[in-house]
């Protein structure tokens, strides 16, 4: 069996898988006996975490804890919002290699600061999607935002009205649809619901009010490359 991973032990962490095929772990809370603090580091692994390179030791971005991070089969990773600590974060950072080196894509979106978002890309676009997320002083922060530098919109009318939550797990489908799995709501309550939303139509559509897993608080998912979607939950 594969023993500890190179990087610290962390909690709040972000990561996903590169186009390149690499995994990749940025950023969290280092919260063990050895090292307290945030970081900004960013690791690659190119053998499904049997081992692990160090990308960047310290990034552009500060360091933060229940950050988003998306990534396309452009190439590009997206990193947004998080924890710094003493406040919620709303700025935008991305990537072109591999989390080597981040430009700023915003830092002041319209939308609020927020940690435990969902975060999806358009495929055949710059633009980023933003579902959700928890404030600085424990309430779900509203909407469900898409744009790219400082230009920001707020998906809205009656297609929109999907019910506020902190960590879900959203999946880009296609360029002009993602699909939104459970999270937690503002009252600690899971969530198991799974949505729809298509932005071509500039609607939103339950698929199922109850999923076969169990509510949890917290659940990420991932496109497999024969279009199934995988949602795994703790």
């Amino acid at each position: 069996s594969a023993g500890a991973a190179s990087w610290s032990a962390r909690c709040g962490a972000a990561g996903g898988r590169l186009s390149s095929g690499q995994a990749m772990v940025a950023g969290g809370w280092e919260c063990s006996s050895e090292a307290s603090g945030r970081v900004s580091d960013v690791w690659l692994s190119w053998d499904a975490g049997a081992s692990w390179q160090l990308a960047r030791r310290e990034s552009e971005w500060s360091g933060r804890s229940g950050h988003s991070v998306a990534t396309s089969e452009s190439g590009r990773v997206v990193l947004a919002g998080g924890f710094d600590g003493v406040r919620s974060l709303s700025d935008v950072w991305e990537s072109r290699d591999g989390g080597a080196s981040w430009s700023v894509v915003t830092r002041a979106p319209g939308w609020s600061g927020r940690s435990r978002a969902g975060v999806w890309l358009r495929s055949w676009s710059d633009e980023i999607g933003v579902v959700g997320g928890i404030t600085e002083d424990g309430d779900s922060a509203p909407g469900t935002w898409l744009g790219s530098g400082d230009i920001w919109r707020v998906l809205p009318g009656r297609g929109f009205s999907l019910p506020q939550r902190y960590a879900p797990a959203v999946v880009a489908v296609t360029n002009s649809t993602a699909a939104v799995f459970g999270g937690m709501q503002s009252d600690g309550s899971p969530l198991a619901d799974s949505w729809l939303l298509t932005l071509s139509r500039r609607s939103l559509l339950m698929q199922r009010e109850s999923c076969p897993w169990r509510s949890t608080e917290s659940c990420a998912s991932v496109m497999m490359t024969d279009g199934q979607i995988l949602v795994a939950r703790w």
